[in-house]
């Protein structure tokens, strides 16, 4: 993590007791520490590896990677360092009980436990009263911006304590992914929260429509066993950046009640259904997601032109480096909530201004901002791209991706997708889409993964998409495509699975189009042709056998009626049978990947 804050006065006595009583009481690995095996007393404490102080007080400790083991007690060190805004302690073995005492300390907006051994977390008596406040110093005052609090990655189990309801200091987010918290989502979350990441727990149940005053940022529920419904009143959350809810059980229609400002959608491995169809548009989305469901109906129905995020504009790309916007709620010129759009957080400690003092004293407070908590936050998510499942642990604003595979999508694919100019990956595989592949697709100059695999595709390949020189993934396996394939530097670097079981197709990786299929196969003449009475004798009793069931088909009625009747029940049970079939081919897959993602999980 990078540390860009400066250092202020000498480090006090009681702040370097402190420090050096966490390097006492923990246990880590000399060869393998960084930091703290450097602490001693030839160097003033302000200028240890991973701690940073102003006025001599201790407000930043980064003791992340430092191989420490043991626990933190409600006697431990670190309750003497009273200034702290930032502590991070992540990717180590530190284990037991969190002492809940640590969630309350005043200043601190930033705590990460994640990656560690915690199994438990303690809960506050009835008459306890919280840590003290630690003194305000007459030179500066800290500006305060809310809590985030990252316990990802550990042992925890339960239900989700509602100590985080109790105490009002996550006001700004809260990581609990990748746990094995069970239950059901406690609805004080969903209320005062900017960021909650519940990601990859057991928990179940739905939803809670609770969302009256919701100031949602991005909400991550997938890898869960939640079910039902998309609350309607998720549409309050006028600031909701992302939603992610894939690898679950949710059935439901498309939720076209979400809010405007959405940039990611992931919604994929559920039982979403029906058409898609909204009114609603979404300019800033930049991700959609909404593989192995069983939505169904035309594309055209979907409003791709109010898509801007994915239209790529001079304008627009200068906006989107340089002129990042803040999060509703945050003063000016912070820029956290948006890091994950690319936007690049304030590092250091800055002076913003001075406040005066109470009457009787005209000394002037300088106000230090040390950034937002939410600049160490990034959204992660897990797509398919280049036909492997691959987890993108930061979304830039460069990346934008449409996956709609593995559904029951028909017609054509429209015109209008070639509008997306900026789109980096386009995934409609394992569909029914008819028609033509669109020429307008040869406008998606940036496009490096393109994937129309299993549909019913037909025609040639428009040989403008030989020009797309940034494609590195093509596959338009298994349709009905016919022709030659285009020449072009990409389309040579392909290989023939990316073209078989399109028996029209010709050309480089495929066979020579200089003739029809198997041609340069001479078929060996007989000078001597002899009648094969065995086949002459064969083919008359076809025929009347045939004429036999065409004449009692024409006079007899009796036979007539129920020979079709037995007709329309054969292919009623044909084409049954094989909606079962695809249907039970997509659960059995979103099964088979969930159960994967989940056993690559736990060995991570």
């Amino acid at each position: 993590m990078a540390t860009g804050v400066s250092v202020h006065g000498q480090c006090r006595e009681d702040q370097e007791a402190a420090l050096l009583g966490l390097k006492s009481e923990w246990k880590f690995d000399p060869s393998y520490s960084k930091k703290m095996v450097h602490w001693n007393q030839s160097h003033e404490c302000c200028s240890w590896a991973g701690v940073r102080c102003i006025d001599g007080y201790v407000i930043w400790l980064d003791l992340s990677n430092e191989s420490i083991s043991g626990d933190i007690s409600t006697s431990s060190n670190l309750f003497s360092l009273r200034h702290l805004t930032m502590l991070d302690l992540n990717s180590n073995s530190l284990g037991g009980m969190i002492p809940h005492q640590l969630f309350a300390l005043h200043q601190l907006m930033y705590l990460s436990l994640s990656n560690n051994l915690f199994n438990n977390i303690s809960q506050p008596e009835s008459e306890e009263s919280l840590p003290p406040s630690p003194p305000e110093s007459e030179e500066y005052s800290i500006e305060f911006l809310g809590h985030f609090l990252d316990l990802a990655n550990n042992n925890l189990t339960g239900d989700i304590p509602i100590i985080f309801c109790s105490y009002p200091t996550f006001t700004v987010g809260l990581d609990l992914s990748f746990n094995n918290f069970i239950g059901s989502i406690p609805p004080c979350l969903l209320q005062n929260l900017k960021v909650l990441n519940l990601r990859g727990n057991r928990i179940n149940g739905s939803i809670p429509d609770q969302f009256q005053s919701c100031f949602l940022s991005s909400l991550d529920l997938s890898n869960n066993d939640l079910g039902g419904e998309i609350p309607k009143s998720i549409a309050r959350c006028a600031s909701l950046r992302v939603l992610n809810v894939g690898y679950n059980n949710f059935d439901d229609v498309f939720p076209c009640m979400l809010p405007p400002s959405l940039s990611v959608l992931v919604l994929r491995f559920n039982r979403f259904h029906g058409e898609v169809r909204c009114s609603t548009s979404w300019p800033n989305l930049q991700i959609v997601d909404i593989s192995f469901n069983d939505f169904s109906g035309s594309l055209g129905s979907l409003r791709f032109s109010g898509w801007k995020e994915m239209i790529l504009d001079s304008n627009v790309t200068h906006h989107r480096k340089l002129g990042c916007q803040p999060e509703p709620g945050l003063p000016t010129g912070n820029w956290a909530a948006n890091r994950k759009l690319g936007c690049q957080p304030e590092t250091g400690i800055s002076a913003t201004g001075t406040t005066g003092l109470p009457t009787g004293n005209r000394r002037k407070k300088t106000i230090i901002n040390v950034g937002s908590p939410l600049d160490y936050y990034h959204d992660e998510v897990t797509l398919t791209m280049k036909g492997i499942e691959l987890q993108l642990v930061k979304i830039t604003p460069e990346y934008t991706c449409i996956d709609f595979s593995s559904n029951s999508f028909n017609g054509g694919i429209p015109d209008a997708i070639g509008d997306l100019s900026s789109l980096f990956l386009l995934n409609l595989s394992h569909n029914a889409l008819t028609g033509a592949i669109p020429r307008s697709l040869a406008a998606l100059r940036l496009l490096e993964a393109l994937d129309l695999s299993v549909n019913q595709l037909r025609g040639r390949i428009p040989e403008e998409l030989a020009h797309l020189t940034f494609l590195s993934f093509l596959n338009v396996s298994n349709n009905v495509l016919v022709g030659g394939i285009p020449n072009g530097p990409q389309f040579q670097t392909f290989s023939p699975n990316s073209f078989e079981g399109n028996k029209g197709l010709c050309g480089f990786p495929l066979r020579n189009c200089n003739g029809p299929p198997g041609a340069g196969i001479t078929p060996s003449k007989s000078k001597h042709k002899e009648i094969e009475w065995e086949f002459v004798f064969a083919a008359l009793g076809y025929v009347v056998g045939l004429g036999s069931i065409f004449w009692a088909l024409l006079c007899c009625r009796s036979f007539r009626e129920p020979y079709f009747e037995k007709i329309e029940e054969v292919a009623e049970e044909i084409l049954n049978r094989r909606a079962e079939k695809r249907r039970e081919e997509n659960r059995r897959r979103r099964l088979e990947m969930r159960n994967e993602f989940r056993r690559q999980q736990r060995s991570w």
